[in-house]
């Protein structure tokens, strides 16, 4: 448990080092040190913003106006950062108006504004109008000079999704049930029913994609992840690391029942990957169906006989049923 929640602070602290954020990092960093006090990466990551921090304070002393520690501001920011990277909005508007009451030269209410209005425009611009709609509320409290949130974040056109790549610009057509039942004799000659699916797929695209949203994943950067994987599907709906990785982003965000689905949905894809089927036992352990998810693990432990991992989870599922 101690190190279930020092993983998720270290999350929160990567997220905040991608944004720039150095001196709310070391608050994040912080907290996990007190869970994984020996732990040479977090120290060492620990080391880097505080020094960033201090040499952000140094060059802000040597103005006219000093800046006030880092403390009930910073760690203000910080949980409002992370309530907002773990779509926790309603816990984001209560440390939302927190931060608005202790930061009183709004330096770290004008950062945060910057950040959440540059992946506000990131998923805007995506298409997720929904999503984005959130994160331009929020730059709407922080900033209320920023017209261009405010409309936005109250704005009511129906949310169009982005365009997917084709190869040719006429409209599939739309099967003939004829010629379907003629094809199935193998009597009629003419073009195949995948080429209406090569038409709706854009692989490389799909496949670098979900390796960017792989790379934000792994940097506890879940918004980032999310708009990545989703570009990724969009292109190529049968990519199973992207199917996966939507699974993994919702697992973080509590987001179990969803995780389920695309977790599912990656392995009917790709059957014969362990990694989907823990994350299928993953989710169905956090919604308490402990033997939905011994059978998920034990099905990975049939593809990977020797992986501790998947062993030490269906050890925790036996220990929930009191075997």
């Amino acid at each position: 448990m101690r190190r279930l929640y020092g993983n998720q602070f270290r999350s929160l602290g990567n997220a905040l080092l991608e944004a720039k954020l150095n001196d709310l990092a070391v608050v994040r960093f912080g907290e996990a040190l007190r869970f994984l006090p020996g732990d040479a990466d977090l120290r060492m990551k620990l080391g880097f913003a505080a020094e960033a921090r201090a040499a952000l304070g140094a060059e802000a002393s040597t103005g006219p106006t000093p800046r006030r520690p880092a403390d009930d501001t910073a760690r203000a920011a910080a949980d409002l950062f992370s309530a907002v990277a773990s779509g926790r909005y309603s816990q984001a508007h209560g440390a939302l108006a927190h931060l608005l009451d202790v930061d009183k030269d709004g330096r770290q209410t004008a950062r945060l504004a910057d950040e959440f209005r540059r992946r506000a425009e990131v998923l805007w611009d995506g298409g997720k109008r929904n999503e984005a709609r959130r994160y331009y509320q929020l730059v709407s409290e922080l900033d209320p000079k920023d017209l261009v949130s405010r409309d936005r974040a109250s704005s009511k056109d129906e949310e169009k999704p982005a365009p997917i790549p084709v190869a040719a610009p006429e409209p599939v057509p739309t099967p003939d049930p004829a010629k379907q039942g003629k094809k199935k004799a193998a009597a009629v000659s003419g073009p195949e029913v995948p080429e209406e699916d090569t038409l709706l797929r854009d692989r490389p695209l799909s496949v670098q994609a979900a390796a960017e949203g792989t790379g934000a994943l792994a940097h506890g950067d879940l918004v980032r992840a999310q708009v990545a994987f989703d570009r990724a599907v969009r292109a190529d709906a049968s990519n199973p690391e992207a199917v996966a990785g939507l699974a993994e982003v919702a697992f973080e965000n509590s987001r179990y029942t969803e995780a389920l689905d695309y977790g599912r949905r990656a392995v009917r894809l790709l059957p014969k990957v362990p990694k989907y089927h823990v994350i299928v036992g993953d989710a169905y352990f956090k919604l308490l169906r402990y033997d939905d998810a011994r059978a998920a693990y034990q099905r990975a432990l049939l593809l990977a006989p020797n992986d501790e991992g998947i062993k030490a989870r269906i050890g925790r599922v036996r220990a929930r049923l009191g075997e």
